[in-house]
C-alpha cells in the first residue's frame, strides 16, 4: 500500500483551504505526470500529458505549457478541463488512480511565478533549465509559462488500499 518508491513531495497537502482526503492528498502528490483534457471551440477533444507540482493551499496542480499548443489555446477560451493521474505501476486488476475536473488559469504575479518555479524545479530536476526569467514569464508574448489547474472535484480508485469511489466528490463539500 501507500505511495510508489518515489521522493516524498515537499509538503502535503494539510493545509487546503477546501477539503480532499489525507488518502486522495498523499497520492496527488505521489505522482508526477497527469493527462489533462480539455474542448476546442469546436468540439474537439484535446489531451495532453504533463509535469505538474501540488499547490497545497488552494488545491491546485501547476504545469508548464507553452502559449500556443492546442490545449492551451483551447483553455484560454474554455477554461473547464479534467485530468487523469495514475499509479505507473497499475495494471489491469490492480490500478489506482486519480480522476479531477477544475478550471485552468494562468499565473498572473510575480510572487506566484517565483514561488512554483522555485518549487517545479526542486521537485523536477532539470526543470530549471527550461523556464526563462519571471518577468518573461509574466510577458503575454512568452513561449511557455505556468498554469494553474484549480480542482473542483475529483473521484479516487486505489485497488491497493480497497478503496473504490463510484462518484465524483466536491473538494469543497468534503
Amino acid at each position: 500500500g501507500g505511495l510508489p518508491n518515489r521522493a516524498r513531495p515537499l509538503e502535503l497537502a494539510t493545509t487546503w483551504r477546501v477539503r480532499m482526503d489525507q488518502g486522495s492528498q498523499e497520492f496527488i502528490a505521489g505522482q508526477l505526470v497527469a493527462v489533462l483534457s480539455s474542448v476546442a471551440d469546436d468540439g474537439t477533444p484535446r489531451a495532453c500529458s504533463i509535469f505538474y507540482i501540488l499547490d497545497p493551499a488552494i488545491p491546485a496542480l501547476i504545469f508548464k505549457s507553452r502559449l500556443q499548443s492546442d490545449h492551451i489555446v483551447s483553455l484560454r477560451s474554455r477554461p473547464f478541463a479534467a485530468m487523469a493521474i495514475y499509479r505507473h505501476d497499475s495494471g489491469y486488476s490492480r490500478k489506482a488512480g486519480i480522476q479531477l475536473t477544475g478550471t485552468v488559469e494562468r499565473v498572473s504575479t510575480a510572487a506566484e511565478m517565483t514561488r512554483y518555479v522555485n518549487q517545479y524545479s526542486e521537485r523536477l530536476p532539470g526543470a530549471d533549465e527550461h523556464f526563462e526569467p519571471i518577468e518573461r514569464l509574466l510577458e503575454n508574448d512568452v513561449e511557455a509559462t505556468l498554469w494553474r489547474f484549480n480542482i473542483s472535484e475529483y473521484k479516487f480508485t486505489d485497488n491497493w488500499s480497497g478503496r473504490l469511489d463510484l462518484t465524483y466528490s466536491d473538494v469543497k463539500q468534503r
